[in-house]
């Protein structure tokens, strides 16, 4: 079975200068072998990821200026397993 996530961070600079933010998320991870989690947005090329799956973006917003950044993930695991906490 496979299950996608996608999520929307949206940060907004209400300053009146230009900001440098440091967003930081984390792709979740499994004990088990069987169960696999893929990054699918944003792209490995668009964003820091460390060797525990911690992403990392530096962005630079000028002052009123809004961002979106898309996060999808998809986790696959047995069909016939019953995963709590997924659907």
């Amino acid at each position: 079975a496979k299950v996608t996530y996608e999520y929307l961070i949206t940060i907004e600079n209400k300053r009146s200068t230009v900001e440098k933010i440091i967003l930081k998320d984390q792709i979740p991870s499994s004990g088990n072998e069987e169960i696999t989690v893929k990054l699918i947005n944003p792209p490995e090329k668009d964003v820091k990821i460390d060797k525990e799956k911690r992403l990392t973006w530096d962005i630079t917003l000028r002052p009123g200026e809004k961002r979106e950044i898309p996060l999808k993930l998809s986790i696959q695991y047995p069909s016939d397993w019953d995963i709590r906490g997924l659907e």
